[in-house]
């Protein structure tokens, strides 16, 4: 049983020993405790960001936690009478990744800047430990949208005559025209 000159002095020490920590020895971040954000992309109606470390695949923040700007102009990321507590349903976090998609696409020579506000229900962080990412401000979003000069197919005709019963027969050969959007 310890008497209580003994727990005083053991709170003393204990005291004593935390008082000549160095400054700050509390609040530094060793280089493994920090979450990066690796690169931010564009592609169409599709954002995404980009970590160093895999995150926590239940903290999804809400669109609310993020701005977007397209050419200088803030822009929606969901239909402005979503309800609030929808907005949450917008974003994925896979992996490393947090995806957001865009109401509207953005074009191959658009400029994107991003910015995102941390909050209580709006925090993108790893799991175990939490290591939280930082805001960030007019973030310069890399826009790889390319435009898809693909042709598609606009039209399909039969153009040889299958006779008065309107059949082929085995064997008989059947023309078809294919229209395209543009030359192929």
């Amino acid at each position: 049983m310890l008497s209580l000159a003994r727990v005083r002095i053991i709170v003393l020490v204990v005291l004593l020993a935390l008082v000549a920590l160095p400054l700050g020895t509390e609040t530094a971040k060793a280089e493994s405790d920090t979450l990066n954000l690796l690169h931010a992309t564009v592609d169409g109606d599709t954002l995404t960001l980009t970590y160093d470390k895999e995150l926590h695949r239940y903290a999804v923040p809400g669109v609310d936690a993020f701005t977007l700007e397209v050419n200088g102009e803030v822009v929606d990321l969901t239909d402005p009478d979503m309800p609030p507590h929808m907005k949450w349903c917008c974003t994925t976090v896979r992996d490393r990744s947090v995806i957001i998609p865009l109401q509207n696409p953005v074009s191959p020579d658009d400029t994107v800047r991003l910015s995102f506000v941390s909050s209580f229900w709006n925090e993108i962080h790893t799991y175990l430990p939490y290591i939280y990412a930082d805001n960030f401000s007019n973030l310069l979003v890399t826009n790889v949208t390319t435009t898809d000069t693909s042709p598609t197919l606009s039209g399909v005709a039969v153009t040889s005559d299958a006779g008065d019963d309107d059949t082929y027969g085995l064997g008989e050969t059947i023309q078809v025209m294919l229209t395209f959007s543009e030359a192929v």
